[in-house]
């Protein structure tokens, strides 16, 4: 396995995140109205479908909003966070400055952080080089 130097990184609530969540809710809710405005659909199951959306939404809000600050760190062979210990991480996807990754570990639940390269400029480079040495090794 490649080393990486340890590395500290703060786990904070994100308004671009925010952001983001704001615009995909409104992709997935924009389809569901033009359909309700098409489809000739019984009052109930209009009221239904426009609940399920805005309750969707509100958690997808309430998530963001109660999400409490963390840190991920490396100390050059486990990954560790305030609740988890002795982890491996998963990226599952890489922006460039934003980051989601699920931390896997050795008992107990996986979670899943969004890191955003604003929570902590200096040390995103470094972040990016432990997750990128901390995975698994790859045969040639």
């Amino acid at each position: 396995m490649r080393s990486a130097p340890s590395v500290v990184y703060p786990v904070l609530r994100s308004r671009r995140v925010g952001v983001l969540l704001a615009v995909l809710w409104c992709l997935g809710a924009l389809p569901v109205a033009g359909w309700g405005l098409q489809v000739a659909v019984s009052p109930m199951v209009g009221l239904a479908v426009v609940a399920w959306t805005l309750l969707a939404g509100a958690l997808a809000l309430w998530q963001w909003w109660r999400a409490e600050p963390d840190h991920l760190s490396w100390d050059g062979r486990f990954w560790s966070t305030n609740t988890v210990h002795d982890a491996q991480l998963v990226v599952a996807l890489d922006l460039q400055w934003l980051m989601v990754l699920r931390v896997v570990p050795v008992a107990g639940r996986t979670v899943w952080l969004l890191l955003d390269r604003d929570a902590a400029p200096a040390a995103w480079h470094s972040l990016r080089c432990a997750t990128t040495a901390s995975g698994p090794e790859r045969s040639a």
